[in-house]
């Protein structure tokens, strides 16, 4: 009888730090996985500031395209060219802070994936210490009931 409890606890004791090493390994994939969504939406912020600042570049080109085309054809920047100018320039500028917007958002969701990772780690860890726990004190119940009925 003493063997068979001993050999019971014994294997309730390995299941215990298994089930304990299981929640700690949830929790560090969680801190891996924010970590790596962290690292990823600062690239896609660094996208996002490059796409915008490649359309600024672009929107000044085509700006003085336009002034170019203006001033070989004999005209003036005043009145509707000016306007013509002005809007190309505003357009332009709303489509660069767009996609820049867009990217940011795109990391924001990164971001907040990262932290779910992180937030679902750390219950798993929780859940395997009240499983290890759990199982530790039912076996440890049905070892007294056992010993107690061959008593």
């Amino acid at each position: 009888m003493f063997w068979a409890l001993a050999a019971l606890a014994a294997g309730e004791g390995l299941k215990f730090a298994s089930t304990w090493a299981e929640g700690n390994e949830a929790e560090e994939q969680g801190k891996i996985a924010k970590s790596q969504a962290f690292q990823e939406a600062e690239a896609v912020k660094m996208s996002g500031r490059d796409e915008a600042l490649q359309m600024r570049h672009e929107a000044e080109r085509f700006k003085a395209s336009q002034i170019a085309t203006i001033s070989a054809n004999g005209g003036m920047l005043t009145g509707s060219a000016l306007l013509v100018v002005a809007e190309s320039a505003k357009n332009f500028e709303l489509d660069a802070l767009t996609s820049e917007r867009n990217y940011m958002v795109n990391a924001t969701n990164i971001q907040n994936r990262g932290i779910l990772a992180e937030y679902e780690g750390k219950v798993a860890k929780k859940n395997a210490r009240l499983r290890a726990f759990g199982s530790l004190l039912g076996t440890a119940g049905q070892s007294y009931l056992s010993y107690k009925k061959n008593a």
